[in-house]
């Protein structure tokens, strides 16, 4: 199961939607509405390193748009 968060928007995480659409790889969207959001998933530490885009492999959270792209 493949998860992707982000903010509601393309910028970093577009490329990562674009990958799974071309592989045909079903992928979970999770779109982040706003900035009191984004605040709330940092005080409660559900990105490992605060950062977004996060990808989801089976649970296990991996980070950092650009490095995504390459695992």
């Amino acid at each position: 199961h493949y998860k992707l968060t982000y903010f509601d928007l393309r910028a970093r995480g577009e490329p990562i939607r674009m990958m799974f659409a071309i592989a045909g790889v079903p992928l979970e969207d999770v779109r982040i509405d706003g900035r009191k959001d984004w605040i709330a998933m940092v005080k409660n530490k559900v990105t490992p390193f605060d950062t977004l885009p996060m990808l989801e492999v089976d649970g296990v959270k991996l980070d950092s748009g650009n490095s995504t792209l390459h695992r």
